[in-house]
């Protein structure tokens, strides 16, 4: 890490993919551009209109920060119990001897990039309850594809999401429930909520806008120099 942080420090700037991430390199005094990154539409836009499954998805890495363990609690108490569906790296055993013990309905695979697209255009929820996060794809991913998504309540998923999701104010089960409750109790409230929020990712976050902006910074670094 302290090579890391001298490299960085000896650069004209460093992209940072959020406003949180700007913060905390300025803190070491590394100076830094506020570059996002965004969704890829090429791949996104061949999954519309697909019918949804009654099921919850969780793409992440499996790390205990991440709080998985708390979305199989959450899905315990509903009633009934929603099919989880998880995709990410990371050892399933704990997470599938907890879900055997509360008798959640779980399916761990790996996915690949259609596959992954195709589920979260499926999903009737994407839930993404992680405590820390540099630049949260998934969520912009899901609401792209106007699936509903219900996420930790932290600064880089109040910046990106803006008012498109529903948030977590606690790490309890219980309050994860109670959101996920919401969006299957009032599924073309949270549908709506999730189509507005595919536009605000197609008017801010995509691959083609990260590029442009990225043109815009070369070119005003070249400009300088």
């Amino acid at each position: 890490v302290e090579q890391q942080m001298q490299l960085m420090s000896k650069c004209d700037f460093v992209l940072a993919p959020s406003y949180i991430t700007q913060y905390e390199l300025a803190h070491f005094r590394i100076p830094s551009v506020f570059l996002p990154a965004g969704v890829d539409t090429n791949l996104l836009d061949t999954m519309h209109r697909i019918n949804k499954k009654e099921q919850i998805m969780f793409l992440s890495r499996l790390v205990p920060h991440k709080h998985l363990e708390t979305l199989i609690e959450a899905v315990s108490l509903l009633r009934p119990k929603i099919p989880l569906l998880v995709s990410g790296p990371g050892d399933t055993s704990e997470y599938e001897k907890q879900a055997e013990r509360l008798k959640v309905p779980i399916t761990f695979c790996e996915l690949t990039d259609t596959e992954k697209v195709q589920a979260l255009a499926e999903s009737m929820v994407l839930v993404h309850p992680s405590e820390y996060e540099g630049f949260s794809l998934p969520p912009l991913e899901a609401l792209y594809l106007e699936t509903p998504v219900v996420v930790s309540d932290i600064p880089q998923h109040r910046h990106l999401l803006a008012n498109y999701a529903l948030f977590l104010y606690t790490t309890e089960a219980q309050e994860l429930a109670d959101r996920i409750g919401m969006i299957f109790n009032n599924y073309p409230e949270a549908q709506r909520m999730a189509h507005e929020g595919s536009q605000f990712v197609k008017n801010n976050y995509t691959l083609k806008l990260a590029s442009e902006r990225l043109s815009n910074i070369l070119h005003e670094t070249i400009r300088k120099h």
